[in-house]
This record gives structure tokens, C-alpha cells and sequence, in this order.
């Protein structure tokens, strides 16, 4: 999961096209867990926000507001400065956020969903974490079924992983056994970005 954030940052973060400016952050929520015990769960996520729209350059001049009305103001101005800007802000490890913004009746998801509207879909937020993130789209009256259709990310099916193994090796004139790869299945557990590291490590003692 944390791996395909990562990816999807960079696949957005690389536009050959300087007329349409794009930015992606991934934002760790799982470092949050202090602040959102006190209460502090919507100011802590909004300043994370003015933080990569500061880095990047975005808020001229840079603020250091720490009101969460204020940032919103500060980041809706810099979407609407820049009718092309795009700006994917993806949260990682979301569960125990969710779930403390849940008490307030999604406050700083309704605020974020807001933004997305306003914007007309150019400022994107995507929040995952463990099969707690799913649960909340049955629930009435929330406001994160606007964010779209929520996608269930696992491990690979048993023939497509010994595909992913078998193929690049075939390849490169390797063969290997059935006993090998369930060996890298015991440490990998299908996960597709696993057997990648796990196999690219491989080639190279190979090599």
C-alpha cells in the first residue's frame, strides 16, 4: 500500500508539461496518534498542508498560520491563483485519523471534500490505511463516498505471482523450481512489490 503511494506520487509528480504544474505529497498519519488523543486531529493534518504547499512554493508568502479555517482560505487562493495547478495529497496510514475525525462528525474530511469541490476536482485527497478505511463507506450521512469508490489493495492471486517470477527470469535464461518459488512466496506473501525486491536481489547475486 505504502509502496503504491509512493509510486503514484512520483508517476504525478513527473509532468513534462510546465503549463500544467503537479504536485503529490504522501502524509504519514500514523505519527499523528499524540496529537489526535488531545484533540488536535483536523489542526494537524491542515498544517502538514501549508507545509508542502510552503515547500513547494506555493504560498507566496510561505505562512505559518496554524488555524485550520485560515490554511484552507491560503490554499483555496492558491488553487484559484493557478487554474492549471494540480495537487494530489495522499494520507497514509489513516485508520485511527478516520476514526477520531468520525467523532466530529467528519469535520476535516467535510472541510478536504470542500476543497476538492471548489476546485472542481484539480486538489485531490486520498486516504488509506487497513480494512478499517473501508467500513466507513457504508456508513449514512459520511462524507467520504464523494472521494470515490474505495479500492482494496492485496496480495497477488498464486499463477500471476509465479508469473511476475518465472517470466523476467525466463528471460534473463534462469529457470527455477516450483520449491524455489514457494520459498520466495514464504517471505514475500504474493505481495507484487515484494517478489520485485526480492527477485531484482536475486538477479544481482546471480549476476
Amino acid at each position: 500500500k505504502s509502496a503504491l503511494l509512493d509510486h503514484v506520487k512520483n508517476e504525478f509528480n513527473d509532468s513534462s508539461d510546465s503549463d500544467i504544474p503537479r504536485h503529490a505529497w504522501v502524509v504519514d498519519l500514523k505519527n499523528f496518534e499524540d496529537s489526535i488523543e488531545e484533540g488536535f486531529v483536523g489542526a494537524e493534518l491542515w498544517i502538514r498542508i501549508r507545509e508542502a504547499f510552503n515547500d513547494a512554493g506555493l504560498l507566496k508568502p510561505k505562512r505559518t498560520t496554524k488555524d485550520p479555517v485560515q490554511i484552507q482560505g491560503h490554499v483555496k487562493d492558491a488553487m484559484e491563483g493557478n487554474p492549471n495547478l494540480r495537487v494530489l495529497m495522499m494520507f497514509d496510514e489513516s485508520d485511527y485519523f478516520l476514526l477520531a475525525d468520525s467523532k466530529s462528525n467528519f469535520q476535516t474530511v467535510n472541510a478536504l471534500r470542500g476543497l476538492m469541490t471548489s476546485t472542481d476536482g484539480r486538489f485531490k485527497a486520498i486516504f488509506a490505511g487497513l480494512h478499517n478505511v473501508q467500513r466507513y463507506q457504508s456508513l449514512p450521512n459520511q462524507p467520504l463516498a464523494h472521494f470515490g469508490d474505495p479500492i482494496n489493495i492485496g496480495p497477488l492471486e498464486p499463477n500471476a505471482a509465479k508469473m511476475l517470477i518465472r517470466q523476467p527470469l525466463a528471460t534473463l535464461g534462469y529457470d527455477i523450481s516450483d520449491e524455489q518459488v514457494l520459498r520466495i512466496f514464504a517471505y514475500t506473501n504474493y505481495h507484487p512489490r515484494l517478489i520485485q525486491e526480492f527477485c531484482y536481489g536475486l538477479i544481482e547475486t546471480l549476476n
